[in-house]
């Protein structure tokens, strides 16, 4: 009689392995989504430098600076989307199977991106209000792909540049027209 009962029901069997699987199988998804976004961005940049070269047409290769501007705002974007499922597979995993254990989404988090993320990511776990896990969800800037050393989005400025600055120097230099 004395018993209070607990706000959270146990969810129903097999519903932890199927949402632990499901953020596993999201972020793959997402992964692979964004990597065929990007390769066709990369070719369709590649394209239009050809045909800027073959017809010397220097405001195509201006055009051309949007591919990898595009690129640079789809890494932002795609580290929000992909946030939900590795919090939510790393959350299970030390809700549902301690911490004593190798689990594969801690794993790849810790060892592909960095321990500090992982870490990160189990003190937005181990927070009690849902509000302030959502919150600090909201603000976390964890990198959801690599080590976030800024390589990639250093190469993407250098190739965002050379898409303004060579057509300044070919129109100047060797004579090639503007469209």
């Amino acid at each position: 009689m004395g018993n209070k009962k607990s706000s959270k029901k146990a969810p129903p069997e097999g519903f932890i392995n199927l949402q632990y699987s499901q953020a596993l199988e999201m972020y793959h998804k997402q992964i692979s989504l964004f990597v065929q976004i990007v390769t066709f961005l990369v070719i369709g940049d590649i394209t239009l430098v050809g045909y800027a070269f073959s017809n010397k047409s220097a405001g195509i290769l201006l055009v051309g600076a949007l591919f990898p501007i595009i690129i640079l705002y789809l890494f932002r974007r795609f580290r929000k989307l992909a946030l939900p499922a590795l919090y939510t597979a790393v959350n299970l995993e030390q809700k549902y199977a301690g911490l004593g254990f190798d689990w594969l989404a801690s794993n790849f988090i810790s060892l592909a991106i960095s321990h500090e993320a992982l870490l990160s990511l189990q003190k937005i776990c181990s927070e009690e209000s849902d509000v302030t896990k959502r919150k600090m969800l909201m603000d976390e800037n964890i990198p959801s792909l690599g080590r976030d050393k800024g390589l990639s989005r250093i190469a993407l400025v250098f190739a965002i540049l050379g898409h303004i600055l060579a057509p300044i120097i070919l129109i100047e230099f060797f004579q090639w027209q503007l469209l």
